[in-house]
């Protein structure tokens, strides 16, 4: 039987396990317990009380991150293919270079596009989100 969870439970996880890859200062995790579905996060920046079997991958499952569903500028690259396809070498090249995804969102405002990136990027990463975590026996609700 599929273990539920709820979308916003599985989405701030992935939040929380996403915030210090590659930038964040503490190491931190987010697991779901696979026989209630709820979430139990690990982060060197507070001492909580963890379950002494935190890393039985039997009972509970890491969330993934960003990079482990390739949402980063994969993403990017994907909206301005289908969107703004006369700036895809422009944003090509921001990719090259330290603070990318600020020029990148500068030009999406400069092109009336922010806000379309902004729901594009939620429906993929909700799209991604919902089929790692049936890939992994979840019933996300």
């Amino acid at each position: 039987m599929p273990t539920p969870i709820q979308y916003a439970d599985l989405s701030d996880a992935f939040e929380f396990a996403s915030a210090t890859v590659p930038f964040g200062p503490f190491e931190q995790a987010a697991f779901i317990a696979l026989d209630s579905g709820t979430v139990v996060y690990r982060s060197e920046a507070h001492d909580d009380v963890l379950p002494p079997d935190l890393d039985d991958r039997s009972r509970y499952l890491p969330v993934p991150t960003r990079q482990d569903l390739s949402l980063g500028n994969r993403l990017a690259f994907l909206f301005t293919e289908r969107f703004l396809p006369e700036d895809h070498e422009t944003v090509h090249d921001y990719f090259t270079e330290h603070g990318a995804y600020a020029r990148f969102k500068e030009l999406l405002l400069q092109r009336g596009q922010l806000e379309a990136w902004y729901d594009f990027e939620a429906r993929e990463t909700k799209e991604a989100l919902c089929a790692w975590a049936a890939e992994q026996g979840l019933q996300v609700a």
